[in-house]
């Protein structure tokens, strides 16, 4: 069985979708909620969503509950939802790292060390 594709259909659907997170930005600021404040009300959302539980601390802060049969997917759900909110998805490209030079760090810690251990640390090495 083969399915038809059908591209401008696969498009609106795209549109729609990209369009939605846009409106669910611009909607959350009319509501009053900025990235920070929105996780709390992400939470409760979410909870209603899976039937999951969540407990408000005395400051006033808003955590799921762990011990949940539905922690795992009401947490998933609010990460999603917050990375949306934040305009990113899941899978953030974090920045490269520079490659460590060995010597270089291993001279720097040598540096430290007393006349006494640079003795030690330099017999050592030639051994």
């Amino acid at each position: 069985m083969t399915l038809a594709i059908n591209k401008p259909a696969a498009f609106v659907a795209l549109n729609t979708f990209a369009g939605a997170r846009v409106q669910l930005i611009q909607d959350l600021k009319a509501a009053g909620y900025t990235l920070e404040t929105a996780r709390d009300v992400v939470i409760e959302w979410a909870c209603t969503k899976t039937k999951g539980t969540f407990t408000v601390k005395a400051n006033g802060a808003v955590k799921l509950d762990s011990s949940h049969a539905k922690y795992n997917t009401t947490k998933c759900i609010v990460r999603d939802m917050m990375l949306m909110i934040q305009g990113t998805t899941r899978r953030v490209v974090q920045a490269k790292h520079e490659p460590v030079d060995v010597v270089a760090k291993l001279a720097k810690q040598a540096a430290s060390l007393s006349a006494a251990d640079k003795r030690r640390l330099i017999k050592l090495l030639s051994a």
